[in-house]
């Protein structure tokens, strides 16, 4: 049986089980007297069958290393600085994106920068945090929690360090100074991954994105589903269930996907934001014995009359075999504009509906 599975049996959840990708940015929509609370209060509030949005480690930096960061009006600065060079990183925080900052400057820019970020690497301490996974697990016994788990070394890389332009040329220019600094990234991300999966969570799950509408399927196999293998060979040392978060176009890579270690993926979308046909793709992930879970599009979410919402999942889920594999989440993550009904009736939709398999 796959071992997400077997948590939920354990838990005794009869129904369809509901398990969205809600963070800050769809609570910073709601009204204040939401946006007061943290993110995992909301979701035990609208009955999420899964907390998600507490990491298990924290890190620091040994004294070569000296690490700054300002917040200025919209804009955010990150300055490394090493005996070998100075790595500068901004961002810009916006209205309709006020948890996640759009990067104006990425931080590397140049083959000289990824050997000043493999040094930082080499000096970045890890650390075991589980305080707020502990807490909340405390405070809520009966539910499933959840790890969160940065990206592989690949697309943190691609999206977030050196960002996609900039990543192609450096590719062509040199493709192994990329890969080496792929290399000492995983170092530092097996320890993150070693203490998610030995941590008091039930799963961890790392917020990959893939997609291939931002990087070529040929460079996602080679090194995004390298590194995340080698995350599920380490969850699965601690009998941990590891879920990846793919939240782009995948329909190119469903097969591979399926092939994989890990034991599911989650936060699947349909069109527009996706470009998966979800009746395929559950046949696909059950064949192979792999969990497939979310379904509701970005555009659901935010549609102003709960009753039509209701309807639109509702005529999406007659749509799809019965499958144990499936369970109903997020496309993405859930977006700024959803209601807190919408949310509560999402849960009452899976209500109406026995879990498969049981």
């Amino acid at each position: 049986m796959n071992n997400f599975l077997k948590i939920v049996n354990d838990k005794g959840i009869e129904k369809l089980p509901f398990m969205p990708c809600f963070d800050d940015y769809a609570k910073s929509g709601l009204p204040e007297k939401y946006r007061e609370q943290h993110v995992i209060d909301l979701q035990v509030q609208f009955e999420s069958d899964m907390l998600r949005g507490v990491e298990a480690y924290k890190e620091t930096f040994k004294s070569p290393v000296k690490y700054k960061k300002e917040r200025k009006g919209e804009y955010e600065t990150e300055i490394y600085e090493t005996p070998i060079g100075n790595l500068k990183r901004v961002a810009r925080f916006m209205k309709e994106s006020p948890f996640i900052p759009f990067p104006t400057e990425y931080l590397i820019k140049s083959t000289e920068d990824l050997k000043i970020f493999r040094y930082v690497l080499e000096n970045t301490i890890v650390e075991e945090d589980f305080s707020r996974m502990e807490h909340y697990m405390k405070k809520y016994p009966g539910k499933i929690m959840s790890a969160s788990m940065q990206d592989s070394p690949f697309y943190d890389l691609l999206t977030k360090q050196v960002g996609i332009e900039n990543f192609t040329f450096l590719f062509m220019e040199d493709p192994t100074e990329l890969e080496l600094t792929m290399e000492a990234m995983m170092e530092t991300k097996k320890q993150y991954l070693d203490l998610s999966a030995k941590s008091p969570a039930d799963v961890v799950i790392c917020y990959e994105n893939t997609n291939t509408a931002n990087s070529m399927p040929d460079w996602i196999k080679a090194y995004g589903f390298k590194f995340l293998n080698e995350f599920a060979d380490i969850a699965h040392k601690y009998d941990t269930p590891l879920l990846i978060h793919m939240c782009g176009k995948i329909s190119l890579l469903l097969e591979e996907i399926a092939e994989c270690k890990f034991d599911g993926i989650i936060d699947i979308s349909p069109p527009p934001t996706g470009d998966i046909d979800f009746a395929k793709a559950i046949k696909v992930m059950e064949k192979a014995e792999k969990m497939i879970i979310g379904g509701i599009e970005c555009n659901q979410f935010i549609m102003k009359d709960t009753e039509d919402f209701t309807k639109s999942v509702e005529k999406f889920l007659e749509t799809l075999p019965e499958s144990p594999y499936f369970f109903l989440g997020s496309g993405d993550a859930v977006p700024q504009g959803v209601s807190f009904e919408n949310m509560k009736a999402a849960t009452d939709i899976t209500k109406k509906r026995p879990r498969v398999g049981l």
